[in-house]
């Protein structure tokens, strides 16, 4: 092509690689031709597997551009523009290659096109500036049809939508409005010229030509910029120069834009004294304006669209940009519609916003886009299969609105048969890609059931929804029965509910007494005295029959556990105090049913009375001066508790055997030994014995496929080192549980693994994450840390990412949101951990009370209350570090029976019956025989 001198000045400073390459460099370019050919193969086939690989499509661009290979250059550019946003440099950039090759009025449109998309992602006032002169150098360069009324024209309106877009930019908007009003003289001139040399009669022309160039005057100064006083004094020489008298309306308008922007300049030079991105400083600025009632919507908006320029990924600012275009220009659907959709090309990975699009897709009138919308969201790499199922229900919420409505009519289809078909979609969608913890509480298929009942009053279809759930494996779940029951409780008959109750109560095993008590709840409030007698035979045996079960695994898992753990070498002074104790045993007297230590061979779920020393009417009370120790924890804790609880080693010489249940819940024997067993200690680790895995070397990945084998991970992450180890925890059954634990010889392969992050591997997304150790839960509550802060009040549909990014611009830090244990649904807390004090408490100050979702967020140190054991000891009272529970949270609590309470005979003066002030009286602290008892009740003296 034939280049235009003028298009092209400077064209040969632009670095186009191969395009400008010197033939006699071709033999010290080889090396570095193979080198980025071999980085464009790789990246096409890391871009290949995953499109949304930021960092690799700016590799490719990078290496694609120093080849100097002008199509594939505008092919990457193209593909990464339609999944991200570019950035100011990089359309720059690519603008600057295009330019010097336009020759035609072809080349010209193709890069109008680049700057259209180029003023669509991010604010930038050069960027404006530089498309209205381009189009006005083509216009003086290039050969057109184009008439030059029409040109002019065109370029005016470029400019106009400049205006409204960042004409009112407090710093830069000035070079904007110079720009613009050059161009207008420039017009004013030639129409001087013509009217000087060809004696053209162009008076009226002129005449419009200085209204304009007034007139942008006067726009601009009504508008608190930058150089106001300048611009003023500008506009006074022009208008003598011309013999222009300026408006006297324009003093006025002059005077107040000057106030006001002695009002910003303060917070524009906090913005350019803060350090980038400055997202504290704009969130002042922002809270300022609004607070302004003199500040325009538009001014609101530009300051928005300054600070996402800095700060694209944080997801607080576009959700306060989003609920503040959706409220104010509620009536621009275009506006609001391209907010929305330039919130998902930058953060693209919160389901929040796909929400939120989709939903004002359906709000202004589009709803044919709701589907495509969809689809792109399910590729936007969310990062748990909540997120997923949320999106499934948003559409699904948009089909069901569509029922019965002349819009869902129109379609074609049965709006009731495409919304089932889409729910069975959604169900398959999780079930392939997330097949461990996809639906594990089939919410899909109880908001399935939900509706057929409710609204389109079809209980059967709701049934055969359940049925199906049942048949499917979900007997066992206590939630899926209770939903059930409550839905034929609101739409069915009590009858069914019943006969739901009996179906279940042989089947439940996840929660029985839950259950239970629901049933029997329901039959006092629906039933018959006849219905509750039945219900609580009925359950009553089923609880025994839980009972024992689970006391006999618990007797299992503990008989494993002492085969497994090999007994410590004994001490002499082991085996002397294991002769002592003997002694002691044989010199106590054996009790029989009198005293309630009887053995008996079946356990009992009866609450166990409290254990008695030698004398029968009291109770064994440990004295201030007692030193605590494992054994008086091991008192209070029943058989059936204490084999459910972790067994330490032992540290004696000789393992203790097995003992047996003495009907109370305590072992035979140990209400007279109690106070002589020595104290349990936990096994001390080898020091010579080498640590397996080393967590600073170690990554945790998770969200693989159902199939994944340790080899499959060992050749994935075998590109980011040498892979020691893979653990992969698996089920009963062989499947992995979905997680895994890769462990490189050398630490620095952890930050190439974790650049692997929500790479695809076999058709899924992995999540790897560093490897932290575990510290125990006792730790976390006790330890007080100023670099830790605690976050409450939080709304449930808030997630990690977004507190990463609202921390974030005060140092780097470490989010942990708090989840329920069962539904995976957020508690409304979280822990924000950063590397120093100061940066933590910049974060309470800048953080505390501002509104996140709707909602007002608490943060303040974390400063946990301690958690005591005995004796104000903040350890565990137990060998295992666990809470001492009563033997009463062992029984069923429908069964669970009071011990009754018996008066006591005052037998005469005895040690219980003092006072707490009195010397203890030996006389009558020794134990009575019968003869005593025959004088006491005789009324003799002995």
């Amino acid at each position: 092509k034939q280049r235009n001198p003028a298009i092209m000045a400077g064209a040969e400073d632009v670095d186009m690689g191969g395009l400008s390459s010197d033939s006699d460099s071709d033999s010290e370019n080889e090396v570095d031709q193979e080198q980025l050919a071999a980085t464009i193969a790789q990246c096409e086939q890391q871009l290949h597997s995953n499109p949304l690989a930021y960092d690799v499509h700016l590799t490719y661009i990078d290496a694609v551009r120093k080849l100097g290979n002008l199509q594939r250059i505008r092919h990457a550019r193209e593909r990464m523009s339609q999944f991200f946003p570019l950035t100011e440099e990089l359309w720059v950039q690519w603008i600057q290659d295009e330019v010097p090759l336009v020759s035609s009025v072809a080349d010209r449109d193709s890069v109008v096109e680049i700057f259209e998309k180029s003023t669509k992602d991010y604010i930038s006032v050069d960027l404006w500036v530089a498309y209205a002169e381009f189009l006005d150098t083509c216009t003086e360069q290039l050969e057109s049809d184009e008439s030059p009324s029409d040109a002019a024209e065109r370029i005016r309106t470029v400019y106009e939508r400049a205006i409204f877009a960042v004409g009112k930019h407090t710093l830069e908007g000035v070079n904007l409005w110079n720009s613009y009003r050059e161009f207008e003289k420039k017009m004013l001139k030639k129409l001087v010229v013509q009217a000087a040399v060809g004696g053209a009669d162009v008076g009226a022309e002129l005449g419009e030509a200085r209204k304009r160039v007034a007139a942008l005057y006067k726009r601009q100064l009504v508008i608190p910029l930058i150089g106001m006083q300048a611009t003023k004094a500008e506009l006074d020489t022009w208008a003598v120069e011309n013999g222009i008298d300026v408006d006297g309306s324009l003093a006025q308008g002059y005077e107040k834009a000057l106030e006001r922007l002695a009002a910003l300049l303060p917070f524009e030079t906090e913005l350019q004294q803060a350090d980038a991105p400055r997202l504290a400083a704009y969130w002042k600025y922002i809270s300022h304006l609004q607070g302004d009632s003199r500040t325009a919507p538009d001014s609101i908006a530009l300051l928005y669209e300054r600070a996402l320029k800095e700060n694209a990924l944080d997801l607080s600012l576009w959700d306060s940009y989003i609920q503040f275009v959706g409220s104010t220009f509620k009536g621009l659907s275009e506006k609001v519609l391209e907010t929305h959709e330039r919130s998902v090309r930058n953060v693209s990975w919160t389901y929040t916003f796909w929400q939120q699009y989709m939903r004002a897709l359906e709000r202004h009138g589009q709803p044919n886009k709701i589907k495509a919308v969809l689809e792109r969201s399910l590729g936007a790499g969310m990062s748990s299969a909540a997120e997923y199922k949320e999106l499934w229900r948003t559409y699904l919420d948009f089909l069901l609105r569509r029922i019965g409505t002349e819009e869902g009519a129109s379609d074609g289809d049965d709006p009731v048969s495409v919304w089932r078909d889409t729910v069975t979609k959604a169900e398959a969608y999780l079930l392939q890609y997330f097949p461990q913890d996809g639906d594990p509480d089939a919410s899909l298929s109880q908001y399935q059931a939900r509706v057929e009942a409710f609204r389109l009053n079809n209980m059967a279809g709701a049934r055969e929804v359940y049925e199906a759930l049942l048949a499917a494996g979900r007997k066992g779940q206590c939630a899926i029965w209770l939903a059930y029951v409550n839905l034929e409780k609101a739409r069915g008959s009590l009858e069914n509910c019943r006969k739901l109750f009996q179906r279940a109560v042989p089947l439940v095993s996840d929660n029985p007494e839950l259950l239970a008590e629901a049933w029997s709840d329901f039959e006092r409030e629906c039933g018959s005295l006849e219905h509750v007698d039945q219900a609580a035979q009925k359950l009553r045996a089923r609880l025994m029959q839980v009972a024992e079960r689970r006391q006999a695994a618990a007797a299992k898992e503990a008989a494993k556990a002492t085969k497994t753990t090999k007994p410590a070498k004994a001490t002499k002074g082991d085996k002397k105090d294991k002769k002592d104790k003997k002694k002691d045993q044989k010199a106590k007297p054996k009790t029989g049913k009198a005293g309630g230590a009887a053995v008996s061979t079946s356990a009992s779920i009866e609450p166990a009375p409290p254990s008695s020393d030698s004398k029968p009417g009291s109770k064994r009370k440990r004295t201030d001066q007692e030193e605590p120790d494992d054994r008086a924890a091991a008192e209070q804790v029943p058989a059936a508790a204490a084999a459910t609880e972790p067994v330490a080693a032992p540290s004696s010489g000789n393992q203790q055997p097995a003992a047996r249940d003495n009907g109370h819940g305590q072992d035979s024997g140990a209400a007279d030994t109690a106070a002589e067993k020595p104290a349990t200690k936990k096994p001390r680790a080898d020091p010579a014995k080498p640590q397996l895995f080393d967590d600073s070397r170690t990554v945790h990945v998770k969200n693989f496929s159902a199939t994944m084998t340790k080899e499959r991970l060992q050749e994935f992450f075998s590109e980011c080192g040498t892979v020691s180890g893979v653990r992969l925890p698996t089920k009963f059954d062989g499947r992995p549980k979905g997680f895994a634990y890769v462990e490189f010889e050398s630490a620095d392969a952890i930050i190439p693994a974790l650049g692997k992050d929500r790479t695809d591997l076999d058709g899924q997304p992995l999540l790897v994450q560093p490897c932290k150790p575990k510290t125990t839960v006792l730790e976390q509550r006790n330890q007080y840390d100023p670099r830790i802060l605690f976050v409450r009040n939080l709304s449930p549909i808030v997630s990690k990412e977004e507190l990463e990014h609202i921390f974030s611009p005060f140092g780097q830090c470490e989010v942990r949101l708090a989840l329920d244990r069962q539904t995976g649904a957020s508690r409304g807390i979280a822990y924000a951990e950063f590397l120093d004090e100061t940066a933590a408490q910049k974060a309470v100050v800048e953080v505390n009370g501002r509104m996140v979702r709707g909602k007002p967020v608490n943060v303040a140190v974390s400063d946990p209350p301690k958690k005591k054991g005995k004796d104000g000891d903040p350890a565990a009272s137990t060998a295992s570090g666990a809470t001492v529970r009563s033997s009463k949270s062992l029984v069923p609590r429908v069964v669970r029976r009071e011990p009754k309470r018996h008066t006591k005979l005052d037998l005469g003066s005895t040690a219980a019956s003092k006072a707490p002030g009195d010397a203890p009286d030996e006389k009558a602290a020794a134990p009575r025989s019968n003869a005593d008892f025959r004088a006491l009740l005789l009324g003799t003296k002995k």
